[in-house]
């Protein structure tokens, strides 16, 4: 089985792309990004899913997705019993949750809510400045990210809510490769899918030079969505082009993206400047959470 395909925003991307690299449109042959002072910029609206399939973490680079389901007759699940589990075998999947200071893997309920999980099977290793999380299981020690990054990386901050791992992605570490090739998960990406779909985001907005109006759209529910942007420019027309509050030190259209102001560099006006917040793991836009509260 080949290799299912990484996010489903790379589909929007390319379909991005094609519409405004293909053929013109009727009105002229004019490049659409290709805008003067006297051109009126395009609209442009991007709906971004930030439903629970975005918290997945990213696969290592060797896992395939072919089906690693063991074959037994008897299910005996590993999330409940590490030690005579012969696989994992909740279609919906897991997540990871804290509690009491302690990283837990929990199954994926039918409502998808991981407050409603059946069964915790507790971390042997919980390390929470590293934000992972190590499990024997199988006899197999492995350590998994456990905890989405609130810091920026690479100029995006992932800020997913919980890490969730597949059926088959947890089979495939715990039941079919050898841990040494992953350095016993030492290797393992920590980062969710919404950080890819957010840094995606990032780069079609500068790939445009700043020339046209960004509306984002996340999905709300089964019905529809929430504006996290309005119609506008993600960065006005400046010499820079980057950061129009001088101070911050994070590109504006990825303040959009993780809710700060890009015309501010003080969110929440709490005397913290966003990115010592967000360096801090504090909320940048909670005047009572302040870096002090983090040390």
């Amino acid at each position: 089985m080949k290799k299912i395909g990484y996010y489903r925003l790379t589909i929007l991307f390319v379909i991005f792309c094609l519409v405004f690299t293909g053929a013109p449109a009727f009105a002229d042959d004019t490049c659409v990004f290709s805008v003067s002072a006297d051109d009126i910029p395009p609209n442009i609206v991007l709906l971004l899913d930030s439903g629970a399939e975005m918290e997945q973490a990213v696969w290592h680079k060797d896992f395939d997705n072919t089906d690693y389901t063991p074959n037994v007759e008897v299910e005996i699940e590993a999330g409940k019993d590490p030690v005579n589990g012969n696989g994992f075998f909740n279609k919906k999947g897991y997540g990871i949750v804290t509690a009491g200071g302690n990283y837990y893997l929990v199954n994926v309920p039918d409502d998808m809510l991981l407050a409603h999980r059946n069964f915790a099977l507790k971390a042997d290793i919980t390390d929470t400045f590293a934000k992972k999380g190590t499990w024997e299981i199988n006899k197999r020690k492995i350590t998994l990210p456990a905890e989405p990054s609130t810091v920026a990386v690479g100029g995006v901050i992932d800020n997913a809510t919980n890490f969730r791992y597949s059926m088959n992605y947890l089979n495939w570490l715990f039941f079919h490769v050898d841990p040494s090739t992953i350095t016993n998960g030492a290797d393992l990406p920590n980062m969710s899918r919404f950080y890819y779909a957010k840094k995606a985001i990032m780069t079609v907005a500068k790939g445009t030079g700043y020339k046209a109006k960004f509306s984002i759209y996340y999905f709300a529910n089964d019905t529809g969505g929430s504006q996290a942007q309005p119609l506008k420019f993600a960065v006005k027309a400046k010499v820079d082009g980057v950061d129009n509050d001088g101070i911050n030190g994070i590109d504006d259209f990825n303040e959009i993206l993780n809710g700060t102001n890009p015309r501010h560099p003080d969110s929440d006006g709490d005397g913290w400047l966003d990115k010592a917040e967000v360096d801090a793991a504090s909320d940048p836009n909670d005047y009572s959470s302040t870096p002090k509260d983090h040390k």
